[in-house]
């Protein structure tokens, strides 16, 4: 019922997650968590006033959407110095 929702869900983790990289860095672990999530809760293809409900009905979906999307980025990275240490 909710599949096409919880999808956009994952996209908004994605970009939010490269966003709070690229403002701080591989450092404050939990403070690009808490950022990312506010990032997606702020862009919920929903009216404003709903974001909050929202936010909370999905929120152990929304945090586990950043934690894989943060995993992903972790591992996309290390096969990246991987690959250039090879190359070197």
């Amino acid at each position: 019922m909710f599949q096409k929702f919880k999808n956009k869900i994952s996209i908004i983790a994605k970009q939010a997650v490269i966003m709070t990289e690229i403002e701080f860095g591989s450092y404050k672990n939990h403070l690009k968590k808490n950022k990312s999530i506010q990032f997606v809760i702020n862009h919920l293809p929903v009216p404003q006033f709903f974001k909050k409900i929202v936010g909370i009905l999905f929120a152990n979906y929304i945090e586990n959407c950043v934690e894989i999307a943060f995993a992903v980025m972790k591992n996309k990275i290390v096969e990246l110095r991987h690959v250039r240490r090879k190359d070197d």
